[in-house]
């Protein structure tokens, strides 16, 4: 090869390698002034073909929500377990979702869902919470806070005025949905109280003799076991002025103020203006009032369930099962009032709610939410309660034939405005208050005994459990 024919080889290679650095070199900037290219359809919408949406993940609807409540709906036995088992395929179709209710004993539904969620374990989506325990599962970190939820939900402007007190926290968050309440109040005989019934316990103390002299009892009820410690005793207790327990659970009911409230039951026993059956467990306490042989009657909300067959003072009889007490209303020979206050104080009731609550843990909340959202509306929140003797929660629900109409359901409304929840006892809950039940008992029919040294020793072996 010539030494010519070399060089112009080389020279044709250089001038190809600057043909193509220039070729892939950066384009020069565009000035300001020059327009920019028109986008293709694909790139930019016009008004014919409007901006596609980004297309967001499908969020799955939950399809089965698990409950733990104290109804038996696989074997069912008592009218409430029948009725919520009835009710099951309605709730399943409004929702979309299965529902699995298991069945928890009363007694220990509380301390099982402690346990579950201490442990880390399997906890239902939602449980029924009664909210005396409230405390305990508060005290325990058992509940989610679901305060935004509640203050958003479709149901919330309808709440009745004191049914969040019963879920609302320390803290002032809140851990449960209140779906019903119940009360205590007084029925009496119009008849043997031709003034009107009395307002406190010195009225009552001193129409007494009256009643006595003509072959009645002034009043009956029950102040033995869970029931009279809660229904009975405590709102007399806060009447005066005491309480069982402080903010922080702590047991306080050695005061004078409780010392007040003894020596008014002893006073109507040792003078023969209750029966003794006022401090005996079980239910013979009812009796005397059922056959017209007492004037009054220290009641549950719900207890108009039992009182039948029903014989007024007067001999008028009222055998229609649980319907007795409502007719004997509408007959005018049966009236409801606020229970008993203290001297110069006002009528305290409990506030005593059923309550749904989504445990700490519970990852499926968006079924616990739609289950909660459906039962909350007017008609099953109705439902629910009427089956429970309670009162809904919904005011929509109020508007329901069976409460609006109904002289019964509005005296309980009436005596639920004023109404109080318990005081926070956040551990051993049903052992405290039966504690201090069967420790008015003692006193109550023991005369001598000094009644501040026997409170202060419950109070202090209560103080101390651990």
């Amino acid at each position: 090869m010539s030494k010519q024919y070399k060089i112009f080889m080389i020279f044709s290679m250089l001038v190809v390698v600057a043909m193509m650095a220039a070729a892939c070199g950066p384009a020069a900037p565009a000035t300001q002034e020059a327009p920019a290219a028109a986008p293709t359809k694909a790139e930019a919408p016009t008004a014919e073909q409007p901006a596609a949406e980004p297309t967001l993940p499908e969020v799955e609807k939950p399809t089965s929500v698990t409950l733990w409540t104290q109804l038996n709906t696989d074997t069912p036995a008592s009218a409430r377990d029948k009725i919520f088992a009835a009710m099951l395929p309605d709730i399943e179709k409004a929702t979309g979702m299965k529902v699995q209710n298991i069945n928890q004993p009363y007694d220990q539904l509380d301390a099982k869902l402690n346990l579950a969620v201490q442990a880390g374990g399997d906890v239902p989506d939602i449980f029924e919470v009664n909210t005396n325990t409230f405390g305990f599962h508060y005290a325990n970190g058992n509940l989610q806070d679901i305060t935004e939820y509640v203050k958003s939900a479709p149901w919330y402007d309808q709440l009745t005025p004191n049914a969040l007190q019963n879920c609302t926290g320390p803290d002032g968050k809140i851990y449960c949905v209140p779906a019903m309440l119940r009360t205590n109040l007084i029925y009496y005989y119009p008849e043997l109280f031709p003034n009107g019934y009395p307002k406190t316990t010195d009225e009552l103390l001193a129409d007494a003799p009256r009643l006595k002299k003509e072959g009645y009892f002034a009043i009956t009820g029950k102040i033995s076991e869970v029931f009279g410690a809660q229904f009975s005793l405590y709102p007399l207790v806060k009447s005066f002025g005491g309480s069982f327990a402080d903010a922080d659970g702590k047991i306080v009911w050695a005061s004078p103020e409780t010392v007040k409230v003894v020596e008014f039951f002893r006073e109507l026993v040792a003078q023969g203006y209750a029966p003794e059956s006022i401090a005996a467990a079980g239910f013979d306490n009812q009796t005397p009032f059922m056959t017209g042989k007492a004037g009054s009657f220290m009641a549950g909300s719900w207890s108009y369930a039992f009182l039948n067959p029903l014989e007024t003072p007067g001999g008028q009889k009222f055998d229609d099962g649980a319907a007795s007490i409502e007719n004997a209303l509408n007959a005018g020979v049966l009236e409801i009032a606020p229970p008993l206050a203290a001297p110069g104080k006002g009528s305290v009731s409990v506030s005593d709610a059923r309550a749904w609550g989504i445990p700490l843990g519970v990852e499926n909340i968006e079924a616990a939410k739609a289950y909660i959202n459906f039962v909350m509306t007017a008609k099953p929140n109705a439902d629910l309660a009427y089956m429970f003797g309670c009162v809904p929660t919904v005011a929509e629900a109020l508007k329901d034939p069976r409460y609006a109409e109904s002289k019964y359901w509005t005296g309980v409304r009436s005596v639920l405005e004023g109404s109080i929840p318990m005081d926070p006892i956040t551990d051993n809950y049903d052992q405290i208050v039966l504690k201090f039940a069967d420790t008015v008992v003692t006193l109550v029919l023991n005369p001598d005994a000094d009644i501040l040294a026997g409170l202060q020793k419950a109070q202090e072996e209560m103080n101390n459990l651990k």
